[in-house]
């Protein structure tokens, strides 16, 4: 018999892009940002720049760390954000980071994103030492992502039927956010403490002098977000 012909369609994820809600009370702007991690240069004597966690792992230890992006106390990750966003408009009412809900992508290749539009911002990172010029962009783009919601709320006095009808320059939200946001990373040192991972995971290693044959390597990732769409 002879045996029957198989037809293979590769299925193409579809991207993701920033988004606007309207509910009866706001507008939601969801921006979505890259969950960037860099190996701590401060608790040891070696640091292995760009960390690639897988997204169920990085979402394990932001809750066993108990890892808060807190908008309302003063020390909180993202006061400081909050209160330069509110300043630009007061009707902006809260900001979250939906941790329970990161997405993982396996490389760029598919988004519109080059080194002229990302290089002033990967040089504000405090603690990014590897991420230095163009060919270190392409191994980033080539690398795992971790995706993660950034959300804006705007309270709403009456009703609208379009997110064009609430006269705002969203682009600009955005910039203004993602400054805000590199500032945080930059004064409050978010960090995982203590995290194993293997030599495929930390792409900048290769550039470091150290045994190639361990099986797990300790890094102390200090977490950053970058727009993915800058």
């Amino acid at each position: 018999m002879k045996p029957q012909s198989r037809i293979v369609v590769k299925i193409k994820k579809p991207q993701l892009y920033d988004e606007y809600i309207i509910t009866n009370k706001h507008i939601i702007c969801k921006f979505k940002y890259i969950f960037i991690c860099f190996d701590s240069p401060e608790q040891k004597d070696t640091s292995y720049g760009l960390v690639c966690l897988r997204s169920n792992r990085l979402k394990e230890l932001i809750t066993e760390q108990n890892i808060t992006f807190d908008y309302i106390q003063e020390t909180g990750f993202l006061f400081e954000t909050f209160k330069q966003l509110k300043d630009w408009h007061p009707a902006i009412d809260k900001i979250e980071v939906e941790c329970d809900k990161i997405s993982e992508l396996t490389n760029l290749i598919n988004y519109p994103i080059s080194w002229n539009n990302y290089y002033d911002y990967l040089h504000k990172f405090k603690y990014n030492h590897c991420i230095i010029d163009e060919h270190d962009f392409d191994m980033f783009k080539n690398s795992i992502h971790n995706i993660v919601d950034v959300n804006v709320y705007f309270k709403l006095t009456k009703r609208i039927e379009k997110i064009s009808d609430y006269n705002v320059n969203f682009n600009y939200l955005r910039k203004l956010l993602t400054e805000g946001l590199i500032e945080s990373h930059n004064n409050h040192s978010l960090f995982l403490d203590e995290v194993t991972v293997k030599f495929n995971q930390l792409p900048f290693a290769s550039n470091i002098e150290h045994d190639k044959n361990e099986d797990t390597y300790y890094v102390y990732p200090y977490m950053g977000l970058l727009p993915l769409y800058p």
